[in-house]
């Protein structure tokens, strides 16, 4: 599970459920869903990964903010 599944190349949901969790993975040329335990699990790893790496709101929001403003 180190690794990230070779078709997640775009933006995922995940829906958890009582009866099963799924996913969603948007790609160039359509999507892809994720039913099997194992590839859902994959995915809600890499959120975490990609959460960990992420600012927090506020700063995200800043830096935004400067981009926007830096392309006037």
């Amino acid at each position: 599970m180190g690794r990230s599944p070779c078709w997640l190349g775009g933006s995922f949901k995940i829906f958890y459920h009582e009866l099963g969790d799924v996913a969603y993975s948007e790609a160039q040329f359509g999507g892809r869903l994720a039913v099997s335990a194992s590839e859902v699990r994959g995915l809600a790893v890499q959120y975490d990964r990609i959460g960990a790496h992420a600012l927090p709101e506020n700063q995200s929001r800043e830096l935004i903010k400067i981009y926007m403003e830096a392309s006037e």
